[in-house]
């Protein structure tokens, strides 16, 4: 068997025993099921209705491991919200992936709801992670 580690933050593992008092965990497996799932997929699935109902807060390890690829993913192009009115109006936007070059704002995606905002990224961002419109996957 082989120790493999995985950063926390990610909801993975460590071998490192001062990490175990936060929350992370020592995985050891034969070198050969190494084939963890490190991005989305459409067995990921079981998360959407918990995103959904709860978009801010607190999620589950299965629903912040997808959020965490999510996150984690490239700036370019990456959808995001831009507060246009304060703690009013968010627009979604495309980071460019430059540092310095400004966030392209869609027009007509202008929320009044923050969690409808955020569910709109997360709408697109699991369509960019499967290549399937969510609505494909909870039917």
């Amino acid at each position: 068997l082989e120790t493999i580690s995985l950063p926390c933050h990610l909801g993975g593992y460590t071998a490192e025993a001062s990490h175990q008092s936060r929350n992370c965990q020592t995985l050891r497996v034969p070198q050969q099921s190494w084939g963890l799932t490190l991005g989305v997929s459409d067995q990921d699935r079981a998360v959407v209705a918990e995103f959904d109902q709860t978009p801010i807060g607190h999620h589950s390890p299965a629903l912040q491991r997808v959020l965490n690829v999510f996150r984690g993913e490239s700036t370019q192009n990456k959808y995001v919200l831009v507060c246009t009115k304060p703690h009013q109006e968010w627009t979604l936007g495309l980071l460019p992936g430059e540092p310095g070059k400004p966030v392209t704002l869609l027009k007509g995606e202008v929320f009044t709801n923050l969690e409808d905002a955020e569910r709109e990224v997360f709408r697109r961002r699991w369509k960019k992670h499967t290549g399937r419109d969510l609505e494909e996957t909870t039917k």
